[in-house]
């Protein structure tokens, strides 16, 4: 990752609408998968909502580098289409502020808290 760019590193995954932020690029490797990558499937922000491109190198398999000035609007924009698609409420007080991991972590609390408020048949029908 080039200088100036800071974790955590928010990604949407662009088929489902998911956010998630990594701490480090080794968390990222670990999660992403390489030809999704190499597929354009994912986009990505830094911590003030830099655009950043995924890229796939032979040395380290992912590399992120800026490709635009920082846009923290698409960022705030990513984790509110996620809390939509999922049905919960977005903080916009956090999205405003900037606050995007505080606002995705509770994002995925509500998303959770959903999840294991349904019945245990649903949620095991849900999951195939």
């Amino acid at each position: 990752m080039s200088a100036g760019l800071g974790f955590p590193v928010f990604v949407r995954t662009k088929d489902s609408g998911e956010v998630k932020n990594y701490g480090s690029l080794a968390d990222m490797q670990s999660d992403l998968e390489q030809i999704d990558v190499e597929n354009g499937e994912y986009e990505a922000w830094d911590v003030a909502g830099t655009p950043l491109m995924l890229r796939v190198e032979e040395s380290a398999w992912l590399r992120l580098e800026p490709c635009a000035s920082p846009q923290p609007q698409q960022l705030a924009t990513a984790i509110a289409e996620f809390a939509r698609h999922a049905g919960v409420e977005v903080d916009t007080a956090a999205l405003s502020r900037r606050e995007f991991a505080i606002a995705l972590e509770r994002t995925r609390e509500m998303v959770r808290a959903n999840w294991r408020a349904k019945p245990w048949w649903r949620r095991l029908v849900e999951r195939f």
